[in-house]
């Protein structure tokens, strides 16, 4: 390869991710470009190296993609970076699979275009799948995170799944990258093909809850909402919040993730009387949210938990968060190491939760039926998926106050809308700060706060 090759092939890495981190910053349309660029760059390296630079491309991605985790220290920083970006080494493996399979049959190694587009659109979808698996899967880098502007266009999301719509997308991407102009072509014709086809046959007139709803923000920072000398102060803010929106003519209010600022709501009778009698005088049902402890006798844990309380004033069901955010709402660790991991920073600030134990659906007062998803449950489609059929909405309370980056909260929302067009329901998110909104079941958004909105305010939804 010349020299001028080689600057052009190096041109196209850094331009790859230049534009995919722009892609994700805002200029969503980026999408349609950022994977064919990285497919054009790792065309020019040879062999296994594909992978070992694709895995480096990744983890360049997800050190900035992830800046702001810089903020609770490097550790947490390389490490998320490491996890989710070293999936990108699978980026070149269907096309050097091929090559190789054709090796072993004697034949030539295919060179021709169409192996290169279709290799690279089925790499972007495997890397988008690996993403959604383990731990820490979520779907905030899948290229369908960032058609959520457009909702029309993830028509097909509800069929295809996360990780085929990256296949979709990659495919578009990569014939529109392409060096000549037959692809080119090809890639605007497919283009303007799932345009259309998604603009006629999106349904506009979609419905929202079905019922009167207010979602809560109280806009309280992390150090906030648990200093014990303003504990009154939180639940008189909740209290006033709730008769404002009953006042407006609400029927349900959501209050966000952990509003309730003493620990064990719910065996504290002064604290369940407080709730059932502001549910009872303003005749509506309240979504209570609060950590609960799970009794032991030498070191306690918690769940992050949810309780509908009706208009009567009574305590009905309630849920606890069944899948918890890695290191930060427990350590993916042996019992055994935690107790000396835990006397040493960054790991003496994780909480101690523990996971729920079964999916459970809310009625309310007038016989709606749905389903809570607490903040980190609702970044993956398996945990709405199952409940779908079951209930007529779906609801997301989350904290985000941690989060010290508008960027989090706004892919937090965008993994909102993405449920709502995966179920065909509509989803309510009430958010402590960040963005608290209501999404169609199409997922048009209804309403929502800006995502430096830190509250407090009060968000109705009409049915």
């Amino acid at each position: 390869m010349s020299s001028a090759s080689r600057l052009q092939e190096k041109v196209f890495g850094v331009l790859s991710l230049a534009v995919a981190l722009a892609a994700f910053h805002g200029l969503f349309w980026c999408v349609f470009l950022y994977p064919g660029l990285l497919g054009q760059w790792l065309a020019g390296v040879k062999g296994r190296k594909r992978v070992v630079w694709a895995a480096g491309w990744g983890v360049a991605f997800s050190l900035l993609f992830y800046h702001w985790v810089g903020g609770y220290g490097l550790l947490p920083w390389v490490a998320l970076a490491l996890v989710r970006g070293l999936p990108w080494a699978l980026y070149p493996t269907p096309e050097l699979v091929w090559r190789w399979w054709r090796q072993r049959q004697g034949k030539s190694e295919p060179g021709s275009e169409v192996v290169r587009v279709l290799a690279g659109s089925l790499g972007l979808g495997l890397v988008s799948q690996t993403l959604l698996l383990g731990i820490t899967g979520v779907d905030w880098e899948t290229p369908a995170a960032l058609l959520t502007p457009w909702p029309s266009l993830l028509l097909p999301l509800p069929w295809l799944g996360l990780a085929m719509m990256a296949v979709l997308i990659g495919l578009v991407s990569h014939l529109l990258v392409s060096k000549r102009l037959r692809p080119i072509f090809l890639g605007l014709a497919l283009l303007g093909l799932w345009i259309g086809a998604a603009h006629a046959l999106w349904r506009v007139d979609s419905e929202g809850p079905g019922l009167p709803v207010a979602l809560v923000q109280t806009g309280f920072s992390q150090d906030e909402k648990w200093d014990s000398s303003k504990r009154e102060q939180g639940v008189e803010q909740l209290l006033q919040a709730t008769s404002e929106a009953a006042q407006d003519g609400a029927e349900l209010v959501i209050w966000p993730e952990t509003a309730w600022p003493y620990r064990g709501m719910r065996r504290r009778v002064t604290n369940t009387r407080k709730i059932g009698k502001a549910a009872r005088t303003y005749q509506i049902d309240i979504l209570a949210s609060s950590i609960e402890e799970v009794p032991d006798e030498r070191d306690p844990d918690w769940v992050n938990s949810v309780s509908l309380v009706l208009s009567s004033g009574r305590f009905t069901e309630h849920y606890e968060k069944r899948r918890l955010a890695p290191f930060a709402e427990y350590m993916p660790l042996p019992r055994g190491w935690q107790p000396r991991l835990r006397a040493v920073s960054p790991f003496s600030s994780i909480s101690r939760f523990v996971p729920g134990s079964t999916d459970v659906v809310l009625t309310t007062s007038s016989g709606h039926k749905f389903a809570v998803m607490i903040c980190y449950e609702s970044m993956t489609p398996r945990m709405a998926g199952h409940l779908a059929s079951q209930v007529d909405f779906l609801v997301v309370v989350t904290n985000d106050a941690p989060f010290r980056h508008s960027q989090p909260n706004e892919a937090h929302f965008r993994s909102a809308i993405l449920r709502a067009v995966e179920t065909g329901k509509p989803v309510l998110q009430a958010a402590n700060t960040g963005v608290s909104g209501a999404i169609a079941s199409n997922g048009r958004v209804l309403l929502r706060t800006p995502v430096g909105f830190s509250g407090p305010n009060v968000q109705h939804v009409r049915p």
